[in-house]
């Protein structure tokens, strides 16, 4: 039987021609082999082979796979519905002539509001979060609808201590600007607890992930299971929900946390370089009465999310990095001391009085550095326990870097062999060559107070 829609249409039992329903076109299937189904264009949702062959012909699956088979599915802003001799092998575009990937993501409808007339929501934007933060997410929102195949190398976190005050009014209108199959919203525990299994969440342009604080002690594994979903590398990830298989989509999606929880929310810590924090001191009372009514009224009835949609389409964006790391602005400040040890803290003081500059800390260290500068208590525990010693300086940003000259990967510093530590922030490459200048100090011999400290604290406990 053929399936050219110009054919006859098929006769049923009694010999009348069976009216097929109007999405029933063999143009709009495409057999996805993997999954042994078959995608049905418009609304992105696989059909078994027996309900394509009631609709199409007994030998419309046949077809679909010869003709309009594809290799794999993936999720691609920025690619055509169907990527032509081209998959992606572990995690990495790869030629493969002859195969074809299926393209899940779909683009928002066009745009067609005024982009003058969107005040309202900028003016809410600023009142919240301030001038200068506001134009950061508004350049951050618009840059996602701009350029949806462009991962920004850092996510949002809008907070607030009071609750009303209106940060999912405010960004209610760029889901619907995105298209609200572009936009997802997930509570922080789900999204935690969903990361491994059905995780089809981060198949969006814009993530929003709320009630950031459901977290307890699982904030630390949280803060680094997001770190791929908040920055590239890696270029792709994989998802998979109750109906598809896992399959790789581009990792390009944009997050932004809300929450109400300041102090103990999020954990950020303080080398982070993936969160911009923007927070609202407002309180309900702020806005005047009916001011909710006329700004629903204006966005909903009157299509007002048109024109904040129009604005974000055109709004100038030239100037906003997607690579560069955000402002560190006094909320993140506050979040990152929040989550800090006690004696995380005491060890950045010591860090900052070893730098060149005011505030700064040295690209590369020692534990008998640290020690030497250190309060003699700090400093005896640091020599005393060495092991600790990559954990204690991984939480505050520093990385160890092993000597390629000898097989143990220990420098010799001021006549001993021991580890070098350089900041995570540098590149490999200032890593070594700090290293190196390190270790090619002049030597100063000199017992510390930390030393002796160590030394009468291991004779007492002999």
């Amino acid at each position: 039987m053929t399936n050219d829609p110009n054919k006859p249409a098929p006769k049923n039992q009694r010999g009348r021609k069976r009216a097929l329903p109007p999405y029933a076109r063999f143009d709009q299937f495409y057999s996805i082999l993997p999954e042994g189904k078959y995608m049905f264009i418009p609304t992105r949702t696989l059909w078994d082979a027996a309900q394509i062959n009631s609709l199409l012909g007994s030998n419309a699956t046949r077809d679909l796979d010869k003709k309009r088979g594809c290799s794999q599915l993936v999720w691609a802003p920025g690619e055509p519905l169907t990527i032509e001799d081209r998959i992606i092998l572990k995690g990495a575009w790869r030629d493969a002539p002859g195969n074809r990937c299926f393209n899940l993501y779909v683009p928002p409808d066009p745009i067609d509001g005024d982009p003058t007339k969107a005040f309202a929501w900028i003016n809410l934007g600023r009142k919240l979060f301030g001038v200068e933060d506001a134009e950061h997410l508004m350049d951050w929102i618009a840059h996602r609808l701009q350029f949806p195949h462009i991962k920004i190398n850092h996510a949002l976190v809008l907070g607030s201590h009071a609750q009303g005050i209106g940060k999912d009014s405010w960004l209610w209108p760029v889901g619907h600007a995105l298209g609200k199959w572009n936009w997802c919203n997930v509570s922080a525990r789900k999204a935690y607890n969903d990361a491994a299994g059905f995780n089809s969440f981060l198949e969006s342009v814009i993530l929003q992930i709320s009630e950031a604080h459901d977290l307890e002690k699982a904030r630390f594994a949280f803060y680094d299971m997001t770190k791929d979903w908040c920055a590239a590398p890696p270029e792709t990830l994989m998802v998979a929900d109750k109906h598809v298989k896992a399959h790789p989509i581009l990792n390009v999606v944009g997050v932004i946390y809300t929450t109400n929880h300041k102090t103990d929310g999020l954990y950020i810590p303080a080398d982070d370089r993936r969160h911009f924090v923007a927070w609202s001191d407002l309180t309900p009372s702020y806005f005047p009465e009916g001011y909710w009514t006329r700004y629903w009224d204006w966005v909903k009835n009157r299509n007002g999310w048109r024109d904040i949609a129009a604005m974000l389409a055109t709004r100038d964006v030239s100037k906003f990095d997607p690579y560069q790391p955000p402002r560190k602005t006094a909320a993140w400040h506050s979040i990152v001391a929040a989550g800090a040890e006690p004696q995380d803290a005491e060890l950045l003081d010591v860090l900052e009085s070893l730098g060149v500059l005011p505030g700064d800390m040295p690209d590369a260290i020692t534990v008998h550095m640290v020690a030497n500068a250190a309060p003699a208590e700090l400093g005896a525990a640091l020599l005393k326990n060495k092991k600790m010693a990559p954990h204690r300086f991984e939480d505050v940003g520093y990385a160890s870097v092993h000597c390629p000259d000898r097989k143990d990967g220990l420098w010799r510093v001021n006549g001993r062999r021991q580890m070098i530590y350089a900041r995570r922030d540098l590149p490999r490459e200032a890593q070594m060559r700090a290293a190196r200048e390190l270790a090619e100090a002049p030597s100063v011999s000199a017992i510390s107070a930390a030393e002796a400290a160590a030394a009468e604290l291991a004779g007492s406990e002999s």
